[in-house]
């Protein structure tokens, strides 16, 4: 398998970062044809700038010129239309999932204090739809000190048609039709109950 690594940077005082995310959104149908699944994220704020990265394995190849081929057309279209965002490209191979694991498991002690809203977005909307993405995704941000937007690559066949073991069907039927799970989350200090009503709708704005 191949984990490939890539970050984008935007220095204060824009928004562009909205469109890439968008763009790149747009393009998790494309990415989903390779079987190619993980994490993008989006961090900072209007005024400090903004770091997006992208965090995705390719099974099945260890050869980096595959993944490379994979790229090569978005990180064109991201050269072109926003150059000197891409600030770094990395793919390695990994021999086994355990190996790849072992590198990049999460390994920040358990807890924390955040409401957390999100969506499931079917891969129609993400194509189709990309200035609506954009849009919500700046709107998922809010005004936080710490704007935080996560659109994760989590779906496809293997979701879509699951059966879990059991014959049971304990699934989210959205799951059954979406590509994207795109979520933001809102830290809080203890106690939490201060702001629960003006963050439980934090999740309202993208609907598949």
């Amino acid at each position: 398998m191949l984990a490939c690594k890539i970050i984008f940077g935007f220095a204060g005082g824009t928004t562009t970062v909205f469109d890439l995310v968008a763009y790149m959104a747009s393009q998790f149908p494309y990415l989903h044809e390779y079987r190619i699944s993980g994490y993008t994220s989006m961090i900072g704020n209007v005024d400090a700038g903004y770091l997006y990265s992208v965090s995705m394995i390719l099974p099945d190849s260890q050869d980096p010129t595959d993944a490379d081929a994979v790229w090569e057309p978005i990180l064109t279209h991201v050269n072109a239309t926003w150059p000197g965002a891409l600030a770094s490209y990395d793919v390695k191979p990994y021999g086994s999932f355990l190996s790849f694991f072992n590198d990049h498991h999460d390994t920040n002690p358990a807890g924390d204090n955040h409401w957390s809203g999100s969506r499931l977005v079917d891969p129609e909307t993400l194509r189709n739809k990309v200035r609506e993405v954009r849009d919500a995704l700046q709107a998922m941000a809010g005004t936080d000190v710490l704007q935080v937007v996560l659109p994760f690559l989590l779906s496809g066949e293997g979701v879509w048609n699951a059966k879990p073991r059991g014959g049971g069907n304990a699934v989210v039927p959205a799951w059954r039709k979406a590509m994207a799970h795109i979520s933001k989350f809102h830290g809080h200090a203890i106690p939490l109950v201060s702001s629960c009503l003006s963050q439980s709708s934090v999740g309202r704005h993208i609907n598949a």
